[in-house]
């Protein structure tokens, strides 16, 4: 996951304007679980949960989005400058 977080965070970072300022954080987890009931396993599975957090800060504006994530780099990039582009409007 971090290596996939430093890929998105330096292109991200180089498509910011001069006069701003891009803050970034990432949380994420991978999970595996089993369900029991009396004694049996009931249900097995895994969960994998990525968020990226962006604040842009140009001058004295500040404001703040977060992505869902899907691990898949080139959508994530995508919903990344979308979230970027979106800041900015």
């Amino acid at each position: 996951m971090r290596a996939g977080f430093e890929t998105l965070a330096d292109a991200l970072c180089a498509s910011i304007q001069s006069d701003e300022v891009l803050l970034l954080s990432f949380d994420g987890e991978n999970s595996d679980f089993v369900r029991l009931n009396q004694g049996r396993v009931r249900q097995a599975g895994s969960v994998a949960q990525r968020v990226l957090r962006l604040q842009l800060v140009q001058g004295r504006r500040h404001t703040s989005a977060s992505v869902v994530l899907s691990g898949d780099r080139a959508s994530d990039l995508t919903r990344g400058k979308e979230a970027l582009s979106t800041l900015r409007g």
